[in-house]
């Protein structure tokens, strides 16, 4: 027999609730990263590094925290509830690839004599970043609290703006290829090529 409304949004409610206590602990935060792929603990690792690197410790905490809690409350919504389809997300693989190719370049072509032309570039990242996000929010509108939308906007806050991207190129560029701050942005730029890669049709 199954359950009765009131007793399923009680039950899908008590859900919700531990799993942003998770994501929002230092054991949830254990727990949630060991459930990762290899690949992308790493990525969160090597972004947590760059923004330390770049403004300070307690901003890398924050992103990193704000990133688990947004890949849980995705999970729980495409994965488990399955209210959100993995289809409409991809409605923002365009602008999100755009941002990311912008990105790859400036990494590519990197000289800090060229300025202006490196701003151009990433204020266009900037724009496609915050459109992906916009759609990205469109689809959790609903099925994510106020405060959780909230925390995505102050993560792409952080580390979509062309001002930081342009803090982070210069900072990690300025390295030897061997240091790890300069491995770091080589790792992060190498997954976005990894997605690139690939096409999906939306």
């Amino acid at each position: 027999m199954s359950d009765s409304p009131k007793k399923q949004s009680l039950s899908e409610r008590m859900k919700k609730n531990v799993s942003s206590k998770v994501a929002g602990s230092t054991l949830g935060g254990k727990v949630l990263n060991s459930a990762l792929p290899p690949e992308i603990q790493e990525l969160v690792k090597s972004l947590r590094r760059i923004v330390k690197g770049v403004i300070n410790e307690k901003t890398a905490d924050s992103v990193e925290k704000g990133l688990f809690r947004i890949i849980l409350k995705l999970r729980i919504q495409v994965v488990d509830a399955k209210n959100i389809k993995a289809e409409d997300l991809l409605e923002a693989d365009k602008p999100l690839r755009a941002a990311l190719n912008g990105l790859d370049r400036v990494f590519r072509n990197w000289n800090p004599s060229k300025k202006e032309a490196i701003q151009k570039v990433l204020a266009e990242v900037e724009t496609n970043i915050a459109e992906a996000v916009a759609i990205l929010k469109k689809h959790l509108k609903g099925h994510m609290k106020e405060k959780n939308l909230k925390k995505v906007d102050e993560v792409v806050s952080t580390i979509g703006s062309a001002s930081f991207h342009m803090k982070m190129f210069e900072t990690c560029c300025a390295q030897e290829e061997s240091t790890p701050l300069y491995q770091d942005l080589f790792n992060l730029i190498h997954a976005m090529n990894q997605y690139t890669a690939f096409h999906y049709d939306v």
